[in-house]
C-alpha cells in the first residue's frame, strides 16, 4: 500500500518501502504522436482509473483544461478505451500497466478495428510520471505490530544490502516492468 498521512493514522507501516513502483505513461505502439516529455500530454486525452492517484505531474494539465482526464471505473478499461482510439494514453504503474495490457481482452470476442490487443500492442513512456514507495499494513490492533514493522524493517535492510532483493525483484518481477 502507498504510505499516506491518513493509513499512518490507521495503520503501522514500517519505515523502509517494501517496493518502489515507477508509473509511466502506455500509448499504442503504432501511435503516431511522439511523447518524449510530460509537456508533449498537452491536449491529449489521459486515462486514469476514478480512485488512483494522479500523478502530481500530469495533475495540472487536467486542472488547466490542457489535458483532458478520462476516469473509468478500472484499469481494464483505461486500455480497452486506448485500443478503441477513444483514449491517448494511459497511466499506470509499470507492472501493473503491462500485466492489464496483457489481460484487458481476455474472454473478449470482439476484435475490434486494429484486430488482437495485448503486450506488444502497447509501449510505455521513457520517462516516468510518478515513483510510488509501496508498504506492508500491519493492523493497529495486533499486539506486536511494532515487533512485526522493525522485524521487516530489519529483514529487508539485509537482503537489499547482500542483494537478494535484486535477485527477487529479477526473478519474479522484472518481466513485468520491462515490458
Amino acid at each position: 500500500w502507498t504510505d499516506t498521512e491518513e493509513r499512518r493514522g490507521q495503520f503501522t507501516l514500517g519505515q523502509e518501502p517494501l517496493f518502489i513502483t515507477s508509473s509511466r505513461l502506455f500509448f499504442l505502439s503504432d501511435a503516431v504522436r511522439n511523447v518524449q516529455t510530460i509537456d508533449d500530454i498537452s491536449g491529449m486525452r489521459v486515462c486514469n482509473p476514478l480512485g488512483y492517484t494522479v500523478p502530481p505531474m500530469i495533475r495540472p494539465f487536467f486542472e488547466s483544461g490542457a489535458s483532458m482526464h478520462d476516469e473509468p471505473s478500472r484499469m481494464e478499461l483505461c486500455f480497452r478505451r486506448l485500443w478503441a482510439g477513444r483514449t491517448d494514453a494511459v497511466s499506470a504503474n509499470l507492472n501493473q500497466g503491462w500485466s492489464t495490457a496483457e489481460i484487458a481482452f481476455q474472454g473478449w470476442d470482439h476484435m475490434g478495428p486494429k484486430g488482437d490487443f495485448g503486450r506488444g500492442s502497447v509501449r510505455a513512456s521513457d520517462f516516468s510520471v510518478m515513483d510510488t514507495n509501496l508498504h506492508v499494513l500491519i493492523s493497529p490492533t495486533h499486539p506486536r505490530r511494532r515487533e512485526i514493522a522493525d522485524a521487516l524493517d530489519e529483514g529487508l535492510r539485509i537482503i537489499q544490502e547482500d542483494g537478494e532483493a535484486e535477485a527477487i525483484y529479477d526473478r519474479l518481477l522484472r518481466s513485468f516492468a520491462e515490458g
